[in-house]
């Protein structure tokens, strides 16, 4: 029974000086804050998903700088034209001005006859 009490009574005390006691961090879980990158809670990207943009049909915004895709930005791939627009290509299956429908053609980009006819259109 003594030494219950005198255990008692040292926690009662504590360590006597004002500084605070060292606690072993190793031993306690991460929280929840610490264990989350500060990077998750804004945006990943500003660049719209490239699902949304390249439809066909869809019109290519005038100011279209390129895409996120999978979490990834993809820069624009362009082509400048002498008329001031650039023509733009996309996962090598979508083409268009900038400002205009997008294409979508059936194989690769190069070896479609209508994307080549607007590239020598654009290139005049």
């Amino acid at each position: 029974m003594v030494g219950l009490a005198l255990g008692a009574a040292l926690v009662a005390c504590g360590t006597g000086t004002d500084e605070p006691e060292a606690v072993d961090v190793g031993s306690q879980a991460p929280s929840d804050a610490a264990s989350t990158p500060a990077a998750s809670s804004e945006p990943a990207s500003t660049l719209p998903d490239c699902a949304a943009v390249w439809q066909e049909g869809s019109t290519l915004p005038v100011s279209y700088r390129g895409c996120s895709q999978d979490g990834v930005d993809v820069k624009a791939d362009k082509r400048d034209c002498s008329f001031g627009r650039p023509l733009v290509i996309f996962d090598d299956g979508f083409y268009a001005l900038a400002g205009a429908r997008v294409n979508v053609t059936q194989g690769p980009v190069a070896d479609d006859p209508d994307y080549r006819s607007a590239l020598a259109s654009c290139t005049a």
